[in-house]
């Protein structure tokens, strides 16, 4: 078996570094701190359902104004449909649009560990500023996330990409954890 290629084993390398800086230390929660009194963490699940719509409605738009054939809304998912389409559009065009789909999936796919950070985390209590500051870099890396999805094409670009994804799932792990070690001392 070849050795992975010098990105991957960067990537790695960076993973488990950022892993073992967030799972160790409330002192990098507390970088990101905000100085609100006021919990804004809950909108943080209305953006992020907009922010994971947001790629598909693009696809669809991209295909609507590219193609030669017509968007079919009551079947989009038909092999014949997807098949007309792609036959219709450029080779960019048609990689924009399943890349607006993937990422619409992949938000999709992180919405429930979101939806249990939020609410475990105002379970727990924590600190209204250090919840502020996490799902607001969490909410910048996912729009960065997703604009570099629909983007970026090139297999070494998508490793930076793909570290975004890392980050924000990081946060999302964090806030479980803390969350979970607060409640554990408690009773609910």
């Amino acid at each position: 078996m070849a050795p992975p290629p010098p990105a991957q084993g960067l990537i790695t390398t960076i993973w488990i570094g950022f892993n073992i800086l967030l799972y160790t230390s409330d002192t990098f929660a507390a970088q990101f701190s905000l100085p609100l009194s006021k919990n804004y963490s809950f909108y943080t699940i209305p953006v992020y359902c907009i922010l994971t719509y947001l790629p598909y409605w693009y696809s669809v738009l991209t295909i609507q104004n590219s193609s030669k054939d017509r968007w079919d809304n009551a079947n989009p998912k038909s092999t014949k449909h997807i098949d007309s389409v792609q036959k219709s559009v450029t080779a960019d065009t048609y990689g924009r649009y399943e890349r607006g789909k993937a990422a619409h999936n992949n938000g999709l796919e992180n919405f429930p560990l979101l939806i249990a950070a939020v609410v475990m985390s105002n379970m727990a209590r924590l600190d209204f500023g250090m919840l502020n500051g996490m799902f607001g870099v969490f909410v910048a890396l996912r729009i960065a996330y997703t604009v570099a999805y629909i983007r970026i094409s090139g297999v070494n670009a998508s490793y930076f990409r793909s570290m975004m994804w890392m980050f924000s799932v990081s946060i999302l792990m964090y806030i479980n954890i803390r969350s979970g070690q607060v409640l554990s001392k408690t009773h609910i």
